[in-house]
């Protein structure tokens, strides 16, 4: 049955179109009802507090001629985890070898060129394990906030290296923000909303 579910932290839409049955998330994305959710938001980047409209699934069928064969493919959403690693300058490690389990299995994985890894997951997947260099991070999938949220401004300077540890005063984001419109020649004036286009291009979303 069709529904409307209130988003909570570390939801995703793939996450919960595979808890309600559906293959292609893009069948609940597309519903009429999540109109003006698709208008202001990103579809891997849900808000706590978004409404979200699951539609009833849509029955299909097929007609095979009796005595002969036919293949059905069946469409389903792929989710994929990309990390790009940085060194401490913020510059890509190519060629760089890490292990990243996701769900108990575990992947070897060597950088790109540019310094990224990618590796498919279920779309239930919540939490991840990067090693790398013997120092090993949790990740947590689906709590990335937009860019133009102060909570996903200070997830992307963390991520980025300029948030360490539990560095969560309003001073440490002040500083953050200072080094990182610094490092990209911008006007230093240590206002998070000043480098949101910026951060979401350096970081990748």
């Amino acid at each position: 049955m069709s529904a409307t579910v209130t988003i909570e932290p570390g939801d995703t839409l793939t996450s919960l179109a595979a808890e309600h049955g559906f293959l292609d998330a893009d069948e609940v994305w597309q519903a009429p009802e999540n109109a003006a959710l698709r208008a202001s938001r990103n579809p891997d980047l849900l808000v706590a507090g978004d409404a979200l409209f699951i539609p009833d699934k849509q029955p299909r069928t097929v007609e095979v001629p009796t005595g002969q064969r036919r293949t059905i493919v069946v469409e389903r959403t792929v989710v994929k985890l990309r990390l790009l690693l940085r060194d401490a300058m913020g510059e890509p490690r190519p060629g760089a070898a890490c292990t990243l389990e996701v769900d108990g299995t575990s992947h070897a994985l060597t950088a790109d060129g540019d310094g990224l890894v990618e590796v498919e997951i279920e779309p239930r997947a919540r939490e991840a394990r990067l090693t790398l260099d013997g120092v090993e991070q949790v990740l947590q999938i689906g709590w990335l906030q937009p860019a133009d949220t102060e909570a996903g401004s200070r997830a992307r300077l963390r991520n980025l290296g300029y948030l360490v540890g539990a560095d969560d005063d309003a001073a440490a984001m002040t500083l953050a923000v200072e080094l990182f419109e610094a490092d990209h020649q911008l006007a230093v004036d240590g206002q998070w909303r000043s480098i949101v286009a910026k951060l979401a291009e350096i970081h990748g979303v």
